[in-house]
């Protein structure tokens, strides 16, 4: 996560690059532990046990990565919001 918005920060991103990136962050952390939980499920037939475990763990990813996605873009505006003001005022 801290690799990706070091490559882009979110001021220099438009809304629509915003949202993709935080679609796939969103599909990216659900279907990989969910996929290793099902490789590790069909290894030692246990189904559904480790596939259920990794989607639990990649929903908490995701949120967990999604808030601090849509803090930083809230953080950026307000300074971009605070600039203007103090430009214009």
């Amino acid at each position: 996560m801290r690799v990706f918005c070091q490559a882009a920060t979110y001021e220099e991103m438009d809304g629509g690059t915003a949202f993709v990136a935080v679609g796939w962050f969103v599909a990216l952390s659900l279907l990989i532990p969910t996929g290793i939980g099902y490789l590790i499920d069909r290894k030692f037939e246990t189904t559904p046990m480790f596939m259920l475990a990794g989607l639990g763990l990649g929903t908490l990813v995701m949120v967990f990565g999604v808030y601090r996605m849509i803090r930083q873009v809230q953080m950026a505006e307000d300074d971009s919001k605070k600039s203007d003001s103090q430009n214009n005022g």
